[in-house]
C-alpha cells in the first residue's frame, strides 16, 4: 500500500513541476508575442524586428556574445586549475627510523621532525590529544604525497585504526584517502586546543590531502589544520580535495580558523562547504583559510596565493514551517576576516583590537556560493587578488585579468618574497622558495 501512495505522490509531483514548466513556457511566450504586438502598434516593422540587423537580431547575437564571454571565462579558470592540479613533482621515498614518534626535542635549535606520513599523523593526533604545542617548532623534512607509497615507511600498517571512521580498520594509506580521509591538525570539539607553535612547512608541499566529513551537526573547522593560533609557513598543500558538511563550516587549504600567522605558502586543489539544517547556519570558506581571526589581534596571512576552486552551499529549506537563515561566505583567501569582511570586496571597517590583515596575496581560481530555498540570508562573496600593507584591514583588493596578474607589476606589488614564474605555475608569480 504505502509503495503506491509513494508512486502515487510521485506521480503527482511530476504533474506538477511538468504544469509548472508549461505554464512558465507559456507565459514567456505571451509576454513575448505581447512586446512585438505593442511594437508594431507603435509602428515598428516586423523587418526592423526580425531581419538581419534587426531589434530581437541584436539582442539575441548580444545574448551570445555575453554567454560566449563567460565561457570563455570558465575555460581560463579551468585550464588554470588543471594546470596546478596536475603540475605534480617528484615524491621522495620517506626515510624514517621511527615511524609515528616524532625525532627532536620541539626547540628552534632542534625541532621535531616529521618525516613520513605516519608522523604527520601521528602529530595531528598529538594535537588533537591537547597538545597545544606552544613555544615548541615543527618541521616538515620531505615533501609528502598521501597517494604515494613513497610517503609512507609501510601504506598497509593498521597500527593507527579505524582513522577515516568507516568502521572497519584498513590499511593506512586507505584509511587516509577514503572515508573522513585525514584528521584535521586541531579537528575542532567543543573545547578545542588550538595548534600554537610554529610549523614549517620547509619549503615542501603536502600532496593530495583528503578530508570529506559530512553531518557532523555541529561546528567543524578543517583544512590541513583546524585551528590555527601559532605560525605556519612555507609550506604547498597540492591538489588537495577538501569536503565539509556540518550546520558551521569553516574550512581553508590551511585551516579552518587562523587566529596567527600563516605566511608564505600556497594551496591548490578543490574545496567544498556545505551548511544548513538550523537556524543560523553558516559556512565561511576560504583558499587559505576559512576564517581570519575570531578572538585573535594582528591575525595575519601574508604571501600567500590559492589555486584552489572554492564552492560554498547553503540549505535554507523551512523545516517544520521555521524559516532557516544561513550564511554563506567565500574568498580566495579567506572567507571571513576581521569582524565584518568576508570575501566581499566591499571594505566595511574593521575593529582596530580585534582585526584580521592580509598582505601581498593572491587568488586564482573559480569561487562560487548558492543556495537552495534562499530564504533571509546574505553572501559575502569576492576574491583577494592583491593587496597592500594597511594593518587591520584589506585594502586594494580588485579583481584583476589573467594578463595582469603574470604581469611585472603584480611581482612588484605581491613584494619580495615572490618572484617570477620558472615554468611550473603557468606565469603566474611564486613564492621565492619554489
Amino acid at each position: 500500500m504505502y509503495k503506491n501512495i509513494d508512486k502515487i505522490n510521485k506521480d503527482k509531483n511530476k504533474r506538477r513541476r511538468d504544469n509548472y514548466e508549461k505554464a512558465k513556457r507559456n507565459n514567456i511566450n505571451s509576454i513575448v508575442i505581447t512586446i512585438i504586438v505593442l511594437l508594431i502598434l507603435a509602428g515598428v516593422s516586423i523587418a526592423t524586428l526580425t531581419g538581419q540587423n534587426g531589434i530581437l537580431t541584436q539582442a539575441r547575437a548580444a545574448k551570445e556574445a555575453t554567454e560566449n564571454t563567460q565561457q570563455d571565462e570558465k575555460d581560463k579558470l579551468q585550464k588554470i586549475y588543471d594546470f596546478m592540479s596536475s603540475n605534480t613533482y617528484d615524491v621522495p621515498k620517506a626515510n624514517d627510523s621511527t615511524p609515528g614518534i616524532l625525532a627532536g626535542s620541539g626547540s628552534q635549535d632542534n625541532p621535531y621532525l616529521i618525516e613520513s606520513i605516519e608522523d604527520l599523523l601521528a602529530f595531528s593526533i598529538e594535537v588533537n590529544g591537547e597538545n597545544d604545542f606552544i613555544g615548541q617548532y615543527v618541521r616538515l623534512v620531505i615533501s609528502l604525497d598521501f597517494n604515494s607509497n613513497n610517503s609512507y615507511m609501510n601504506p598497509d600498517t593498521k597500527d593507527f585504526g579505524d582513522i577515516n571512521s568507516n568502521g572497519v580498520v584498513e590499511n593506512l594509506k586507505t584509511e587516509l584517502t577514503t572515508g573522513k580521509g585525514f584528521i584535521p591538525i586541531e579537528n575542532y570539539n567543543t573545547d578545542p586546543i588550538p595548534f600554537a607553535g610554529v610549523f614549517s612547512g620547509n619549503n615542501k608541499f603536502i600532496s593530495n590531502l583528503y578530508i570529506d566529513i559530512q553531518n557532523a551537526k555541529g561546528e567543524t573547522d578543517a583544512g590541513l589544520f583546524g585551528y590555527n593560533t601559532g605560525t605556519i609557513q612555507d609550506i604547498y598543500v597540492q591538489n588537495c580535495k577538501l569536503n565539509v558538511k556540518d550546520y558551521v563550516v569553516m574550512l581553508g587549504g590551511m585551516c579552518g580558523v587562523n587566529d596567527g600567522e600563516i605566511l608564505r605558502s600556497s594551496v591548490s586543489g578543490e574545496l567544498k562547504a556545505y551548511s544548513g539544517g538550523i537556524s543560523n547556519s553558516a559556512n565561511f570558506i576560504g583558499g587559505i583559510a576559512g576564517i581570519c581571526t575570531i578572538t585573535g589581534e594582528n591575525t595575519l596571512i601574508e604571501s600567500c596565493c590559492n589555486f584552489g576552486k572554492i564552492l560554498s552551499f547553503c540549505d535554507t529549506k523551512p523545516v517544520y514551517g521555521e524559516i532557516i537563515s544561513a550564511d554563506c561566505n567565500a574568498g580566495g583567501i579567506t572567507g571571513f576576516c576581521g569582524t565584518g569582511l568576508g570575501g566581499s570586496q566591499d571594505i566595511p571597517e574593521i575593529n582596530q583590537k580585534m582585526g584580521g590583515n592580509i598582505y601581498n596575496s593572491y587568488s586564482v581560481g573559480d569561487i562560487s556560493a548558492t543556495e537552495k530555498y534562499a530564504i533571509d540570508n546574505y553572501d559575502l562573496i569576492g576574491d583577494i587578488l592583491s593587496t597592500t600593507e594597511l594593518p587591520n584591514s584589506i585594502q586594494n583588493s580588485e579583481t584583476k585579468t589573467e594578463q595582469q596578474l603574470k604581469s611585472n607589476d603584480m611581482l612588484l606589488m605581491l613584494g619580495d618574497q615572490f618572484k617570477e614564474d620558472n615554468g611550473i605555475n603557468d606565469g603566474f608569480s611564486i613564492l621565492t622558495w619554489q
